[in-house]
């Protein structure tokens, strides 16, 4: 177990709640000196020197981390390092930023990951691949596959951004991943998250075609091989890593090796899902834009010009006005305009002096996550108006709920 597990405060019978909530606070306060966040943006803030791409970028903060640990680890997640429990693990976030980025995943892509795990990675990878490319997955423990499974499955039916963009399901197989039968064609991107055994180099190699990249830990360091050629490749070295070296398979897992899908097209029905989503999700972003600009147009509306009646009455009552007072405004104009100087200098002063002021009005913290939130709520929006258009489309409900990705009609 990790030395950060700490779980949420739950007060049970016979403990003192706001003692629980002391505690906790203290352990929150020593976990910040150690790069606590307090939310999945966060993180994803702190990323910025190794996230290149924007694509990226929208992934990482489209699949929140913290979904993917077990209860009671939610606040170990957000501190910036990587995280094991059981079988269970994800590795540090800045690693998986430099996988991304050497990965060079495009939409209609093939992609195979070796470790799949909790599957965290494999979602990122299918919000980039669209719904034209292929997503496999192969883990060795059936009870970590099982986890991926039912992960994808919370994906499902709590995540905003399958409105926002086209999807490649993840599919895993169980096995250990050195036992795979000969491929009839091979993968465009290959990862391997765990230190490759020292002779298996070239049967991971014959897993990506000519043109085709290759990320894995070679002899302790995370390299990018790129096939230029039937036998020619070049390599990249961007970390030293110490992982854990894939388990080399038994007699028992080397007679019944895994079967991998065949990389066929897509089904048509599944491209013209695609289709009409991407029609849909057009016509959702025009309504979208229509209502700020016609919001924003309100708001910068002019007030309604006065009549001319209405105009010479308030100018001839004005100049009354500044008659009678400019003789008593001369005379206290002088005396107060020093005092009012140095006042409000001393307000301004004070104000920059004070650490509560600057720091409400200087933190950059802040302001990102009221960017964050607006995103959030815009996301949320734009995923109720697609199950809207979904539900007023004339078809039978079964067809509305496969446009709908499978997922419920109801609100």
């Amino acid at each position: 177990m990790s030395q950060f597990h700490t779980p949420a405060p739950s007060p049970t019978d016979g403990l003192n709640k706001f003692l629980a909530i002391k505690i906790h606070r203290i352990k929150m306060a020593f976990l910040n000196n150690r790069g606590l966040s307090e939310n999945n943006n966060e993180i994803i803030d702190k990323l910025k020197d190794f996230i290149r791409t924007s694509e990226v970028e929208r992934v990482f903060r489209a699949v929140d981390r913290t979904e993917y640990v077990t209860p009671g680890y939610e606040v170990e997640i957000h501190v910036v390092s990587d995280w094991k429990n059981g079988l269970l693990h994800l590795s540090a976030p800045h690693i998986y930023c430099e996988v991304m980025e050497f990965l060079e995943l495009k939409p209609g892509l093939s992609f195979l990951n070796i470790g799949s795990g909790t599957g965290y990675l494999s979602t990122m990878a299918g919000l980039i691949l669209g719904s034209s490319g292929i997503n496999h997955g192969v883990e060795v423990h059936p009870s970590v596959v099982e986890y991926a499974l039912k992960k994808i499955c919370q994906f499902y039916e709590s995540s905003t951004e399958l409105d926002s963009s086209d999807f490649c399901e993840p599919k895993f197989y169980q096995g250990n991943a050195l036992c795979i039968n000969p491929l009839e064609s091979a993968y465009d991107r290959v990862y391997c998250g765990a230190a490759c055994p020292p002779d298996y180099e070239d049967y991971f190699k014959s897993l990506v075609k000519v043109g085709g990249i290759l990320v894995i830990p070679l002899n302790g360091k995370l390299q990018q091989l790129r096939r230029a050629g039937p036998q020619s490749w070049t390599s990249r070295i961007f970390r030293n890593v110490k992982w854990a070296t894939l388990c080399v398979p038994s007699a028992e897992e080397a007679a019944s090796p895994i079967t991998l899908d065949e990389l066929v097209p897509v089904r048509l029905k599944y491209l013209a899902r695609a289709a009409v989503r991407t029609a849909m999700r057009g016509g959702v972003q025009r309504r979208q834009l229509e209502g700020r600009q016609l919001e924003e147009g309100r708001q910068l509306e002019p007030p309604p010009a006065p009549s001319a009646d209405a105009s010479e009455s308030k100018r001839s009552t004005s100049r009354s006005r500044s008659t009678s007072s400019s003789h008593s405004s001369c005379s206290s104009r002088s005396s107060s305009s020093s005092s009012s100087t140095s006042s409000s200098r001393s307000t301004s002063s004070s104000r920059s002096s004070s650490p509560f002021y600057r720091r409400r009005i200087d933190t950059p913290t802040r302001q990102r996550k009221i960017e964050h939130d607006k995103a959030g709520a815009l996301r949320l929006h734009h995923s109720c108006l697609m199950k809207r258009a979904v539900h007023e489309l004339p078809l039978p409900y079964e067809l509305k709920k496969f446009v709908n990705l499978g997922r419920s009609l109801e609100d």
